[in-house]
């Protein structure tokens, strides 16, 4: 991925996050991709999130958040608020998170996931703390909120990259495979595949045919342009 797109890609982030913070008139804001394997937030950007929040979220409050990755995961939602949430938590796990955010002045939390193809790719929470208004903004707006964010990053870098990998997961590609593939999408012959991978040119030949029929493709072309889209 290019300095100029990613750079163009955080410049959304930071645009989006500014807009909904404003529109739903609270203070704190942070955005975060997914991270599947461990079902957890990667914070990208943060806008005015007190000092020290992110960090004991981190070291142990986050399996008592109604709304955490995790939870949203799996229970596949794409908008999620604390007041609301609570009310089907635990009670003695909410007090306990309610004890955490009573410390740094928080008093509702709203989380937006925003979904791909086949999984979520990210999504930015939000903070209303002493000071700021009542969130008057209802379900119904969340959720138009909620599309319209996602549709906006459906454009950025990382999501196209993510998709894409994803797509490879749907299609059952195996590691050697996606190895084959990426040496063909950078433009190795079937002999260089062979070499670098330390195999027969009759097996790299074979992992080349199972590829396109995975991929329903059928060209080294097609392949080509498919892996540099991955790129």
């Amino acid at each position: 991925m290019s300095t100029m797109q990613t750079a163009k890609g955080d410049l959304l982030v930071r645009e989006a996050m500014h807009f909904s913070r404003d529109f739903l008139g609270v203070s704190g804001a942070l955005f975060y991709w997914v991270d599947r394997r461990r079902q957890e937030m990667q914070v990208l950007e943060t806008l005015d999130v007190p000092p020290g929040f992110l960090e004991q979220y981190r070291r142990g409050m986050q399996p008592f958040d109604p709304m955490c990755v995790s939870r949203m995961l799996a229970r596949h939602d794409s908008v999620g608020v604390l007041s609301i949430a609570r009310e089907s938590q635990n009670r003695a796990e909410m007090r306990h998170y309610q004890g955490y955010l009573d410390t740094y002045g928080v008093l509702d939390t709203v989380d937006l996931m925003f979904w791909g193809e086949h999984a979520a790719f990210g999504g930015i929470g939000f903070l209303r703390t002493l000071g700021d208004p009542p969130i008057k903004v209802d379900t119904t707006g969340l959720v138009a909120l909620q599309r319209l964010l996602q549709a906006s990053f459906s454009a950025h870098p990382h999501v196209r990259q993510l998709q894409l990998e994803q797509r490879l997961d749907a299609c059952g590609l195996s590691v050697r495979e996606r190895q084959v593939a990426a040496l063909i999408g950078a433009g190795a012959s079937n002999r260089e595949i062979a070499e670098a991978m330390n195999i027969t040119l009759a097996t790299a030949k074979t992992y080349v045919v199972r590829i396109f029929e995975k991929l329903n493709i059928d060209s080294r072309t097609a392949l080509v342009a498919f892996m540099g889209q991955l790129n």
